[in-house]
């Protein structure tokens, strides 16, 4: 892709990122693929985040465009403040309160541009009290949402303990969701004036997780009664329903599912297949309706669906 094509829609907008480490720059990277102008902000000494992974980010963002400037003294935020006054969009994924105590706060930054989109992705929620002050790692995120147990179905039939993970889900789901609130806000300043968008790095973890928990919490429910009922009921849910009910029945635990027991109690949309020739092929189409039914005419599956039932006859052809 040209990303200096001025076809690109993004083409001609101005993006100025105090992000670092990964939410921040990643976002800033998807608008930069869109034919955003990004200016990278870093503190004087560079990147807080020294991997290769950072610089491949920002292969993204033109070597002239990444600044160092020192935030904390009073030439550092009038230079922010230049550079704020001619942005279209602004991102930082600093802690609740940072972007304040730098006199960098969507209340200053408004006033000097009204346009502008600003975009923050705490590790959690300005309004979660317990948590907004904590220093969101990756890992904590994690920890704190249940990633490496509660929200591992396959783990817990296979009797697995909690398990690491190093993938940085909190960071690349909110850099989507991030990128996306920013379009969407985009589209309506003609007619509107700027927005301050809030997209915490917990909350996009939760929300694109959240079809791999058993248990989702329902703020509307009444405290005393018991814990929340699932959101929605799977294969695995309901083997993991059955052996809680077991074990609790008759004081002891039903063995662990192995491998390929637990295989057939994924979603066929969303599981491996071996092919023909034998390579193995990881299927994930589960998210839109469409997907499914576009991948069952593909596979000249869709009449036989139909016929057993799996799909009903009336299903709409602008699908496929």
């Amino acid at each position: 892709m040209d990303l200096s094509s001025p076809c690109l829609p993004f083409s001609g907008i101005k993006v100025l990122s105090f992000g670092q480490y990964l939410a921040g720059p990643m976002a800033a990277a998807h608008l930069a693929e869109q034919g955003a102008e990004v200016t990278q902000i870093d503190p004087p000494t560079g990147p807080r985040m020294k991997e290769a992974c950072t610089g491949a980010l920002r292969a993204l963002t033109k070597p002239e465009n990444i600044l160092r400037i020192d935030l904390r003294t009073k030439d550092g935020q009038s230079s922010a403040e230049k550079l704020i006054k001619s942005s279209d969009i602004i991102i930082e994924n600093f802690r609740p309160g940072v972007m304040d105590s730098l006199g960098l706060s969507w209340g200053r930054c408004k006033a000097l541009n009204p346009r502008l989109i600003y975009l923050s992705m705490p590790g959690f929620s300005p309004e979660d009290h317990d948590m907004n002050c904590t220093r969101a790692w990756e890992a904590v995120i994690a920890a704190s949402s249940g990633v490496y147990i509660d929200m591992g179905i396959n783990r817990q039939l296979s009797g697995a303990k909690a398990s690491y993970t190093s993938l940085p889900l909190a960071s690349a789901y909110a850099s989507v969701l991030g990128a996306l609130s920013v379009t969407l806000a985009m589209l309506k300043r003609d007619t509107f004036f700027g927005d301050h968008i809030t997209v915490p790095l917990a909350s996009a973890l939760h929300d694109c997780l959240r079809h791999n928990s058993v248990h989702i919490g329902d703020e509307k429910e009444d405290q005393k009664k018991p814990p929340t009922r699932p959101r929605y009921e799977t294969s695995r849910s309901l083997a993991l329903r059955a052996m809680e009910a077991s074990r609790k029945a008759t004081g002891v635990a039903l063995p662990p599912l192995s491998y390929s027991e637990i295989q057939d109690l994924l979603d066929p949309f969303y599981a491996t297949y071996v092919c023909a020739d034998g390579r193995p092929y990881y299927l994930v189409a589960p998210s839109h309706p469409r997907h499914q039914l576009r991948l069952l005419g593909t596979l000249g599956l869709l009449d036989a669906a139909i016929a057993l039932r799996i799909l009903e006859k009336t299903i709409d052809q602008n699908y496929c």
